[in-house]
């Protein structure tokens, strides 16, 4: 079992998150935005089906 992670370090990573790191500007706003609108809508409904 520890040969199969023998060759693994932390520069492995090192790409993944600096693709990480760059998606990230991009992606944050849009999970923002996204949750923002399901909370207007959600919320607009709520005053058409009280009024």
């Amino acid at each position: 079992m520890d040969s199969m992670f023998a060759d693994i370090t932390a520069d492995s990573f090192s790409g993944v998150l600096d693709g990480i790191m760059e998606l990230l500007p991009v992606v944050l706003p849009v999970v923002v935005g996204f949750i923002a609108f399901r909370k207007g809508w959600a919320w607009l409904k709520g005053q058409i089906k009280g009024a």
